[in-house]
């Protein structure tokens, strides 16, 4: 799915999918031969994530350690 639909399906701005790209957050997904970005389901549930736990005032370094420990499959 492209970026705006991700937006949409996860509540967030796709500036702020962006910016969780550019923080470490979300990895940069792989791009169409046009350029635009491919992301999948996955992605939906991990950028509301990142989001829940921004809003409830996690610092960023803590939500990019639980992104980690998520993505090497650990339990927090």
């Amino acid at each position: 799915m492209r970026i705006g639909i991700l937006a949409r399906r996860s509540g967030c701005k796709v500036d702020t999918i962006r910016y969780f790209e550019k923080q470490g957050l979300l990895t940069e997904p792989p791009r169409t031969l046009s350029g635009h970005r491919k992301y999948c389901e996955h992605d939906v549930e991990r950028v509301r994530l990142i989001a829940r736990h921004l809003d409830a005032g996690t610092t960023l370094s803590a939500v990019r350690e639980l992104m980690r420990r998520h993505s090497e499959g650990e339990s927090p």
